[in-house]
C-alpha cells in the first residue's frame, strides 16, 4: 500500500503533462495550424502536384525524388505520391534547377525538369505529372500495331 500512495503523486503529474499535451493539439487545430503554414528559419518552395495515369488521368502511387540537373545520381529529397489521390509534396530550395525523376511498380519511368522561383519567403509551386503506366503502354502499343496492320493492309490493296 505504501507503494501506491508514493506513486500516486508521478501519476497525477504525468495526467497533468498528457490533458497539456492534449489541449496544446486542441488549440492547434482550432488555430489553423498545419503543415501548409509551417515557419522555416529559410526561404523554401513547396513542390507539390498529382501524379497521373496518361490517358486515364487516374491517380498514381510512385516515388517522386528530386535530383540536382547537374548531378541526377543524387537525392536531394524524395516522396510517395498518394495511391488513392496521386498527391506529393516536397520541400526544396528556391532558385534551382531539378529533376523530378518518377518511378514505381507498373509506371514508366519519367523524368521531368523544373526550375524553382527565386523567392525570399516560402512559396508553393504545383507540378502535376503524367506517367505512362505499363497497362496504359500496353493499350499504346496495341492501338499502333493495329494501326500499322491496318495500313498495311491499305497498301497491299
Amino acid at each position: 500500500m505504501k507503494t501506491l500512495i508514493t506513486a500516486a503523486p508521478a501519476i497525477r503529474t504525468a495526467a497533468k503533462k498528457a490533458a497539456a499535451v492534449v489541449a496544446f493539439g486542441i488549440l492547434a487545430i482550432a488555430f489553423g495550424a498545419s503543415a501548409s503554414n509551417a515557419q522555416f528559419s529559410q526561404a523554401v518552395v513547396v513542390l507539390k502536384g498529382t501524379v497521373l495515369a496518361e490517358g486515364t488521368n487516374k491517380p498514381v502511387a510512385a516515388k517522386v525524388s528530386v535530383r540536382p540537373i547537374n548531378d541526377t545520381a543524387q537525392e536531394v529529397t524524395s516522396s510517395r505520391s498518394n495511391s488513392e489521390s496521386g498527391k506529393y509534396l516536397v520541400i526544396v530550395k528556391p532558385g534551382k534547377k531539378y529533376w523530378l525523376h518518377v518511378e514505381g511498380d507498373g509506371v514508366i519511368t519519367r523524368d521531368v525538369e523544373i526550375e524553382t522561383p527565386a523567392a525570399e519567403r516560402t512559396t508553393q509551386l504545383v507540378q502535376d505529372i503524367s506517367v505512362v503506366t505499363r497497362d496504359t503502354s500496353a493499350v499504346i502499343e496495341d492501338k499502333h500495331n493495329q494501326k500499322a496492320s491496318l495500313e498495311e493492309n491499305t497498301s497491299a490493296q
